[in-house]
């Protein structure tokens, strides 16, 4: 049986992480990664965090983690790193198959705060217990297009053409699927 804990400390000590400060945290995601191992449907995601080489793709596929192990402990299966098209290579995260027929495909994206603003928190949690954001309009119009424009990239090409989501035809009309891209703030 595969040593989550240990792949975790390696994992995050390669990306200079201090993984004392985690401690807690580690423990829960290894009981987190053996419920998705035992599956067998979770591979690619196991190998992908244990071998990561940068903190924003491991904080990535961390959430796919926490996502993954939120259907599968409610005994709810979900398939990973899905093709869903024959003529296009991308994938999309997780497909979820319902017993009806019906599909629905999970895209997630995690959107990271701006560094200025994460420092400017910390900096007031340590003075004062508490903290305050404020933007001008210039601000939250930069918020919002860098929102679309990640939310864009998970689902077209430079020049608009879909890359995930494409129409699917069903046999029957009351198939159906359905197409979410969920953020995490």
């Amino acid at each position: 049986m595969v040593n989550f804990r240990e792949g975790l400390n390696r994992s995050l000590s390669n990306l200079k992480v201090n993984v004392d400060r985690y401690s807690d945290d580690l423990e829960i995601i290894s009981e987190k990664l053996e419920l998705l191992e035992k599956t067998k449907r979770y591979s690619l995601l196991l190998s992908e965090l244990f071998h990561c080489n940068d903190r924003g793709n491991f904080k990535s596929f961390l959430v796919e983690t926490h996502f993954a192990h939120a259907f599968e402990s409610a005994n709810i299966p979900l398939i990973y790193e899905v093709t869903q098209s024959n003529d296009h290579h991308s994938t999309v995260d997780f497909l979820l198959e319902n017993p009806d027929g019906r599909k629905i495909y999970f895209e997630l994206r995690l959107i990271q705060q701006r560094e200025q603003v994460r420092n400017d928190i910390d900096n007031q949690l340590n003075l004062t217990q508490t903290y305050s954001v404020s933007f001008n309009g210039t601000d939250e119009r930069t918020d919002i297009e860098r929102l679309q424009s990640n939310l864009l990239a998970k689902t077209q090409d430079k020049n608009g053409q879909p890359i995930k989501f494409f129409r699917t035809v069903f046999p029957f009309p009351r198939f159906m699927s359905f197409h979410q891209v969920v953020l995490f703030l």
